[in-house]
């Protein structure tokens, strides 16, 4: 009953999605078909996690939503990688909205998923992440800290893109 329930949430959050990126484009549309369409695998974790990337700006609101549907499919199918991913969109869609102590509590979430998997990449981003919202909230000594130890496990990995942001 309660997958029911879940799918026809998600359902409905798509199709409301649906309504309201009418102006976005295609491209939307066509992710919305394939996760209508797609089993319940890692290969709709992905669909999920890079419709809620596409939200970022246009709906936050509704990224959160579907990188939560994303994270619970991808703790039911026990698939690590888009657990990351969509912990992680998730803290950008809270902190897109503002709500920094939500986006810091699901990047930590997101960083021991990283640590676990080894995942130094995913890691580095997510103190990287961290910093900002510390750096957003004034508190300078905590976002240095997190940037450092980010920027010197992207140095530690050749990860440009991450030691950029974390400088």
């Amino acid at each position: 009953m309660l997958k029911i329930a879940g799918t026809l949430n998600l359902f409905f959050l798509l199709f409301f999605v649906a309504a309201y990126s009418a102006a976005y484009g295609a491209e939307r549309d066509s992710l919305i078909k394939l996760i209508n369409a797609a089993k319940d695998d890692s290969n709709k974790v992905k669909l999920l996690n890079t419709l809620s990337k596409s939200l970022f700006d246009a709906n936050p609101d509704s990224s959160v939503t579907i990188a939560l549907a994303s994270k619970k499919l991808a703790e039911e199918i026990n698939y690590k990688t888009g657990l990351g991913l969509a912990l992680k969109n998730m803290g950008i869609g809270y902190y897109l909205q503002g709500k920094y102590v939500e986006a810091i509590n699901t990047w930590q979430l997101a960083l021991e998923v990283y640590d676990a998997a080894d995942d130094k990449k995913g890691v580095a981003n997510m103190l990287s992440n961290q910093g900002a919202v510390y750096f957003n909230q004034g508190d300078d000594a905590k976002a240095l800290e997190l940037h450092l130890e980010s920027l010197k496990m992207s140095e530690g990995i050749g990860d440009t893109l991450r030691i950029l942001t974390s400088l």
